[in-house]
């Protein structure tokens, strides 16, 4: 349960300021949002996969001294 400051605790029922409710988002607004940060965030992570398999790959290679021509 929400605790009310110490200034309002003492004071009536019509002195105090009414609760605070926001409206909500629309749904509109925050879907279209929301899907282009994970467009966003998807291809970052193929991004970041692709270079460290690239790494890993290279890596993993024999020295060129020890490979047969």
């Amino acid at each position: 349960m929400m605790q009310k400051s110490e200034s309002e605790a003492g004071l009536n029922v019509e002195c105090r300021r009414p609760d605070f409710k926001a409206n909500p988002i629309p749904k509109a607004c925050s879907v279209l949002i929301y899907n282009q940060k994970v467009t966003e965030e998807e291809q970052a992570r193929k991004k970041r996969i692709h270079e460290k398999a690239e790494m890993s790959y290279a890596k993993a290679s024999m020295p060129s001294r020890m490979q047969k021509d």
